[in-house]
């Protein structure tokens, strides 16, 4: 146990909106995402975890800068800059999909500037449909590296929905998306699309993408309940992920949907504002999306996710991962009329979707949970369930509402060891304020005993 208590982190939101107004007071109550600087200090970024110490200090590696601008786009023209001076510039009248002639125009490590609103949807990066495409760029077999960052303060940029693709669809080879770098946009959903950003089936590419500073929207014609799309990210194709401050409007199921993150992936200071599934759902299915599983370590880092309640799922939601998955100082929050799970690691090995195992018989690698914090007194499941993972380590917790706090399913797929580091004795913890702490074999209410023999450094 740590020997003091460590001082409330703010989490960015957006503006002086209602919602931010919430987080910030959340905050200052104490309510919302404790940090540790000294902590943060300590860690370093890793490529390979070798030991749950490691995980323990498992870190996202510091952002780089942006380079100098080569394009710039704007609603009605896309300008190459050559030279110091405007003269040097060479200024194309842009069409209906201005960014893509502007990836046509660019060469790798490109870095395209954003101006205004631009017009253009469903845009499609790295392959997509054959022929001669308006909507489409690739770069032949030279995967694209790109950053595309929005020249307008506070997010005031926008595109709209696009796609990652490699390959075409009809079977020529393409290069795909090697890196591309999305930072201080919004990006709303076209009234056609899903989705603010896709990665389709097959266009497993093992690229980076790397998203800062953005906002999703959804369309305004009142598609998908109203909320304009269904997805912020929906990730069929294998990709390595690190999103940081992103803030999602509210959104029909799932911010963050992918399958089978490919290397260590970040999602760090990300917020959403209400979802009728999840804010984060990870997938690693066998069967549905073949391919290579999912690998790496998963660090969810100072993430809230506000209003998630209806179907299927929790807050956050890994159905499946053979590398490391830490959840660091997370905040779950119910909105009025109730809530579904906070937390659910779990395996789904259905028929139609099927899980991949490592040799030891388990769907999910070692599980972190350091500072996870829950505050539903109307949901409607357990506030956090998991099963089939490797191993578990609790290191501070507050959980609040009307469920069980912890559920282990051990009996279909069980974890490997469990373990608390809080207190000695653990049933004594102040952060359980639940009417029932611990659930173990679907349903049967752990002692107090049995709580405190889990209890870290008794091994």
């Amino acid at each position: 146990m740590r020997s003091a208590q460590p001082e409330p982190r703010h989490l960015r939101a957006p503006g002086p909106t209602p919602f931010g107004r919430l987080v910030e007071g959340l905050a200052l109550a104490g309510l919302v995402l404790l940090a540790d600087p000294a902590r943060a200090a300590v860690r370093a970024p890793q490529q390979h975890v070798q030991s749950i110490e490691d995980l323990r200090q498992f870190a996202a590696p510091s952002i780089e800068g942006v380079g100098p601008l080569t394009h710039v786009v704007r609603p009605n023209e896309v300008i190459e800059l050559n030279g110091p001076g405007p003269d040097d510039n060479v200024v194309h009248a842009a069409g209906a999909y201005p960014l893509i002639e502007a990836l046509l125009l660019a060469r790798p490590g490109a870095v395209i500037g954003v101006d205004g609103s631009i017009p253009g949807d469903n845009l499609q990066i790295g392959g997509g449909d054959a022929g001669l495409k308006l909507y489409r760029a690739h770069w032949g077999m030279t995967p694209i590296d790109v950053t595309i960052v929005g020249l307008r303060a506070n997010r005031q940029s926008q595109i709209r929905s696009l796609y990652l693709h490699k390959n075409l669809n009809n079977g020529e080879r393409t290069g795909g998306v090697g890196r591309i770098r999305l930072q201080n946009l919004t990006i709303q959903s076209s009234d056609s699309s899903t989705r603010c950003i896709g990665v389709p089936k097959g266009s497993d590419s093992f690229g980076l993408v790397q998203i800062y500073d953005v906002d999703f929207e959804g369309a305004e014609d009142g598609s998908y309940d109203g909320l304009g799309y269904r997805w912020g990210i929906r990730a069929s194709g294998r990709m390595q992920w690190d999103i940081r401050r992103v803030h999602a409007a509210p959104v029909q199921e799932h911010v963050f949907y992918i399958d089978s993150p490919s290397g260590n992936s970040y999602f760090i200071d990300c917020t959403m504002e209400g979802s009728w599934r999840t804010m984060v759902q990870i997938v690693n299915r066998r069967v549905d999306n073949p391919g290579p599983s999912g690998y790496g370590t998963l660090l969810f880092e100072n993430m809230l996710a506000y209003g998630c309640f209806g179907e299927g799922g929790s807050a956050f939601t890994v159905a499946g991962h053979l590398g490391g998955i830490v959840f660091r100082d997370c905040t779950v929050l119910e909105k009025p009329g109730g809530s579904h799970g906070a937390l659910a690691i779990w395996v789904d090995d259905s028929p139609e979707h099927g899980a991949h195992f490592d040799s030891d018989g388990f769907a999910n690698g070692p599980v972190i949970l350091d500072n996870f914090r829950v505050w539903a007194p109307n949901a409607d499941r357990s506030h956090l369930t998991i099963s089939g993972a490797r191993s578990v380590h609790v290191d501070e917790f507050l959980i609040a509402g009307n469920r069980t706090a912890f559920e282990f399913r051990q009996l279909a797929w069980p974890n490997g060891r469990v373990r608390f580091l809080v207190e000695d004795p653990v049933s004594g913890y102040r952060g359980w304020n639940t009417p029932r702490k611990v659930q173990w074999n679907e349903g049967r209410d752990l002692t107090d005993d049995e709580i405190d023999s889990l209890y870290w450094p008794q091994d």
